[in-house]
């Protein structure tokens, strides 16, 4: 399993990227893990929080880009 940071493009859009320079392998599996599925290029991560509070759940993004490992919001849930 891997670590990892992402960047917002395009609040607005939904518009992501993957940090390549943050990337690293984890010690041990979270229980909320986001999950990525290379045949359909689907990135699902299942909550959203900040300061403590889940701000949305259920994200599901696809791979736009692959060069710049760019992704866009395809859809979400708010809790």
């Amino acid at each position: 399993m891997l670590s990892l940071s992402m960047h917002i493009d395009d609040l607005g859009r939904g518009v992501i990227h993957v940090l390549p320079e943050t990337i690293s392998v984890l010690p041990s599996v979270p229980s909320d893990i986001a999950t990525y599925n290379e045949s359909t290029g689907q990135l699902r991560i299942p909550a959203l929080k900040a300061n403590g509070q889940t701000l949305f759940t259920n994200l599901v993004f696809n791979l736009t880009n692959a060069s710049t490992l760019q992704f866009t919001l395809q859809s979400f849930q708010q809790p």
